[in-house]
């Protein structure tokens, strides 16, 4: 409690707040961009979900947080270490969650995007 009084009189523990926060925004970034174009596509495409679906459930059930210190041994503790941690962890998840949101549209909004000229690719 002592350290953090003091971090906080002196202003330091907003710099650190914003520094431990950097790989977790970086890898949040990573893991959106490509879990929710990797679950579109999962959704979409039957060739695509044949070939990644398992990947992404592999990884989904597997302890990713006991490969955690392998990354950190060979990237050492640095931001990329951090990043990818974040990227293991989130990435199947989103991935996933996407996949179903696609998969579970209902048939009567697929039928009124068509009344609309909307085609599905």
């Amino acid at each position: 409690m002592a350290a953090l009084w003091s971090m906080i009189a002196d202003g330091s523990r907003g710099a650190t707040y914003l520094r431990t926060m950097e790989p977790l925004v970086i890898g949040l970034i990573i893991s959106l961009t490509v879990g929710i174009s990797a679950g579109v596509a999962i959704g979409l495409r039957q060739t695509v979900e044949w070939i990644t679906l398992p990947v992404f459930i592999v990884m989904q059930a597997a302890p990713m947080a006991a490969l955690n210190p392998l990354v950190t041994f060979v990237h050492g503790i640095g931001l990329t270490s951090k990043v990818l941690a974040v990227v293991m962890l989130s990435m199947p998840v989103i991935a996933m969650n996407s996949y179903k949101a696609v998969r579970n549209v209902p048939s009567s909004m697929v039928a009124m995007g068509a009344s609309y000229a909307g085609v599905r690719n």
